[in-house]
């Protein structure tokens, strides 16, 4: 991300040394430039691509309501079936019992 600051220059312009204060006051502002651009803000394809991504998944239901209807069909007519072998690998490779 690059942000882009014209008025950091207009800034820095008034307070440059050298340049005759206001009224002719000592420690007196430098006059201020007629007209100041606007700020900027340029974002990468990354972080266009990132941001995108969290609005699509901020919409995403957090529960997947179809497959959870599916399997609970499935427990009530009984015919949902656990296999315990891959229940176990999964826990393994989850490394859920190194915590």
């Amino acid at each position: 991300m690059k942000i882009d600051r014209p008025a950091v220059k207009h800034v820095a312009e008034a307070y440059r040394v050298g340049q005759p204060p206001v009224g002719g006051r000592p420690g007196a502002l430098a006059a201020r430039p007629q007209e100041m651009p606007a700020d900027g803000l340029n974002l990468s394809a990354t972080a266009r691509e990132a941001s995108t991504l969290r609005s699509r998944l901020r919409e995403a239901p957090a529960v997947r309501i179809d497959l959870v209807e599916r399997i609970k069909a499935r427990v009530e007519a009984g015919t949902y079936n656990v296999n315990p072998r891959a229940v176990a690998e999964r826990i393994l490779q989850s490394k859920v019992l190194d915590q």
